[in-house]
């Protein structure tokens, strides 16, 4: 295989969807057929596909499983999606042994940790129903409370530790010390949102491949929803994960949420929890902007 790794390795709720789907479009760029294959995780996380995986399974593998065989040898990368590689620690020293490549996108962290709790609550129907966002960074923030976050527990570790793992600066360190930092592409959400033709030139100029006008305003996106009828919202989800193969339909899904879709409001304490991840990632802020060249406040 001559075609090479390229991750975008995440981080969630930071625009991965739409920068995969961007970069999909290039010739030389052939896209996983799901976007999350959750093949390369650490073992444990709770996200690992738990039949194929890195752990139990070859590269190769992978390759044969997710993408379109026929056309590898037209392809100067493979691009997989995952956007909870960075949070990954074995899994770093597996990836140094390939020709990777890393696109991070990250977003500012405040923001990101009110879009994913806004996501696993109303897309997902994760949490129980009435908790509020300032509750739930009260609970991230207190380690014995934790257990109590989730109607459903498979994902408990991934949204326990939001707020920690908005600080970035450790698993950026890790990726650039182990991979090297010309393996890694590291740009911020709110630049991509205000420029994506620009930064996804960028990305094509440091693959050295020829830059392509991409089809921006057709690419699918992943956003967070506000639920009118929550009770109903988490009635239907409770039912969906009972019933192991009941999935629905994609146009009954589009119908349901444009029918469900409400205006996004912010409580009363939101602006008390803002202030208080405000504090709490005042030290990660610098840190990010004097090693990473970022300029958050």
């Amino acid at each position: 295989m001559n075609a090479q790794l390229l991750f975008i390795g995440g981080a969630p709720k930071s625009g991965t969807t739409f920068l995969f789907n961007a970069l999909a479009q290039h010739s030389a760029i052939s896209p996983s057929s799901t976007k999350e294959t959750y093949f390369f995780l650490d073992p444990g996380f709770s996200l690992l596909h738990p039949y194929c995986n890195i752990h139990s399974h070859t590269v190769d593998d992978f390759v044969q499983q997710y993408f379109d065989v026929s056309i590898l040898n037209q392809s100067s990368f493979l691009l997989e999606g995952t956007p909870h590689l960075i949070w990954q620690q074995e899994v770093v020293e597996l990836l140094k042994n390939y020709p990777v490549k890393i696109i991070f996108i990250i977003r500012e962290p405040i923001k990101r940790v009110f879009s994913s709790f806004n996501f696993s609550k109303n897309n997902l129907g994760l949490f129980h129903k009435n908790i509020s966002f300032y509750e739930f960074v009260k609970i991230c923030l207190d380690k014995d409370k934790k257990s109590n976050l989730l109607q459903f527990g498979e994902s408990l570790e991934v949204l326990a530790n939001e707020i920690e793992h908005g600080k970035y600066y450790p698993s950026l360190r890790r990726y650039h010390d182990l991979l090297g930092s010309e393996h890694i592409f590291l740009l911020t959400f709110e630049d991509f949102i205000s420029s994506p033709t620009f930064y996804t030139h960028e990305i094509f100029k440091w693959l050295k491949l020829s830059p392509i006008n991409a089809n921006i305003t057709q690419i699918q996106t992943n956003p967070s929803k506000a639920i009118k009828n929550i009770r109903l919202h988490y009635f239907l989800k409770k039912i969906q994960r009972r019933i192991a193969f009941l999935r629905f339909p994609e146009g009954l899904k589009k119908a349901y949420f444009n029918h469900q879709q409400a205006t996004t409001t912010l409580r009363k304490d939101d602006e008390a929890a803002f202030e208080i991840l405000r504090d709490y990632y005042s030290e990660a802020y610098m840190i990010l902007n004097e090693e990473f060249d970022l300029a958050w406040e």
